[in-house]
This record gives C-alpha cells, sequence and structure tokens, in this order.
C-alpha cells in the first residue's frame, strides 16, 4: 500500500513519539518499517519539519540534513515526492 504523510505525523515518528500517533497512523508507520507498506513525503512537509526545527519548536535525533539522508537511503519505505505543478494538476 502508498499512503502520504502530513507533517505533524512525521514529526512525531521521527522524534520517537509514535505513541502519539492515532491507531491508523501507527499501522501505518508500523507497516512501512517492516517493509509492507510505503509512505510518500511531500517536500512542502519536510520544509515544514526544517522550520519547525529552525524555530526549536521541535528536536530531532539527528540533523536535519541527516533525516533527509535516513529517507532517501535505498531500499526505503519512504519516498521524498517532489511538488511540481504537474504533480498538483494531476489530483
Amino acid at each position: 500500500m502508498l499512503y502520504v504523510t502530513d507533517t505533524h505525523p512525521l514529526v512525531y515518528f521521527s522524534t520517537g513519539k509514535s505513541q502519539k500517533l492515532g491507531r491508523a497512523a501507527q499501522k501505518i508507520f508500523r507497516a512501512a518499517t517492516q517493509g509492507q507498506a510505503r509512505i510518500t513525503i511531500p517536500v512542502t512537509v519536510l520544509e515544514e519539519v526544517l522550520r519547525l526545527v529552525e524555530d526549536e519548536k521541535i528536536h530531532l535525533p539527528m540533523s536535519f540534513a541527516e533525516l533527509v539522508a535516513t529517507y532517501q537511503q535505498e531500499p526505503s519505505p519512504f519516498f521524498i515526492q517532489d511538488y511540481t505543478p504537474d504533480i498538483l494538476l494531476s489530483v
């Protein structure tokens, strides 16, 4: 299955606070880490995470650049999706 994450679920997952996720989101992230699902991370979500880090509203267990590199590793259950006008128009 393929899912798309928003900022808050990604923040909770990335900061080790998955217990704050709803049951369905916990199940999806668990399935992804077990290789049973893929989660798309829109670049705009990563931008929001970066702003939260810069404003010191959240603290990641690693640098933001390391976090992005982790999500870009292959094979990975995560896929960073560019947000382009073509994607916008395909919705």
